[in-house]
């Protein structure tokens, strides 16, 4: 029973206590508003604020252990140099009173003065850097390039941080056993602090088709052989394989491509073989291969 009335008393003897003003210094954080049109807030010099002020215990006790934020007008706003300004806080004292309840009064600002750094706020157009990592169901790929919109970005933000930039990167976009075409959205990556994006997000197409596997026995060319000299190669023909959109597939014709190696370039590297290359295919066929890789060669003089 003592224990019961003890914890009784104390109870009670809390709940007057929080019932009575009290003045007290309390922490906020602080959110800057009524910034000057067209200039970039580039520095401040706080981010919180200390306030003395005057309520009843209960207000005092949320205050102190709620994390809250206040907002503080920069419309007073007074100019110390070129880029540089500052704002008394007791200027703001009744614009932050209007934030609490009655029964809350504001006294004192710290810090007395707040400083502040602005610039002319910059607009600048810029490429965006996709980093697209696809993975193919087997026997499906792109029957086009990948398209992405738009291909550049405006950033705004501080002339000094916007000078400095020169890319603009997207996040990661990942897709495994694609089989189907799509549309997706990716979020563009902020490049510096307080700088603004417009689009925040790009999007890809892509359009995928099923691909099936051809070939041809194709003929070459040897380019570049000295005049005074006679090149014989081995083989005569070459396989072209390829891969190609079902829908496109008979599409597909011999004449269609065209194969060289280059003497020269086996010369210069001192190769004893030739290196079959294709310098002319049709716009839709994804890939092609040749085999054998390597052409065999004897040459001699006239």
């Amino acid at each position: 029973m003592f224990l019961l009335f003890l914890g009784l008393s104390l109870f009670f003897w809390f709940l007057i206590n929080l019932s009575k003003s009290y003045i007290t210094d309390v922490e906020f954080s602080v959110e800057f508003v009524d910034l000057p049109s067209k200039m970039q807030l580039q520095s401040k010099s706080d981010e919180t604020l200390v306030l003395t002020v005057k309520s009843i215990g209960f207000n005092l006790l949320k205050h102190k252990y709620r994390n809250k934020k206040i907002q503080y007008s920069l419309k007073e706003l007074k100019r110390k140099n070129k880029q540089s300004y500052y704002s008394v806080s007791s200027n703001n004292i009744n614009f932050i009173q209007s934030q609490f309840s009655g029964e809350t009064d504001v006294l004192k600002i710290r810090p007395d003065t707040l400083f502040f750094e602005f610039g002319v706020k910059k607009f600048k157009k810029i490429s965006v850097n996709p980093k697209i990592e696809i993975q193919y169901k087997i026997g499906y790929g792109l029957s086009e390039e990948l398209k992405f919109s738009p291909k550049e970005v405006t950033i705004s933000g501080p002339e000094g941080v916007i000078d400095t930039i020169n890319e603009v990167k997207v996040k990661p976009f990942v897709m495994d056993n694609v089989s189907e075409s799509f549309e997706a959205e990716i979020m563009v990556v902020s490049p510096g602090p307080n700088v603004e994006i417009e689009p925040s997000k790009i999007k890809v197409k892509a359009q995928v088709e099923k691909f099936t596997e051809g070939s041809f026995d194709m003929s070459y060319k040897v380019i570049n052989v000295p005049s005074k000299a006679i090149i014989s190669t081995y083989p005569k023909e070459l396989k072209l394989i390829f891969q190609v959109s079902l829908e496109n597939y008979n599409k597909v014709l011999k004449e269609g491509f065209e194969i060289i190696c280059d003497y020269e370039h086996s010369e210069k590297n001192n190769l004893d073989y030739l290196i079959p290359k294709v310098i002319k295919m049709p716009d839709f066929i994804s890939s092609v291969r040749i085999v054998p890789e390597k052409v065999e060669f004897l040459i001699k003089s006239k």
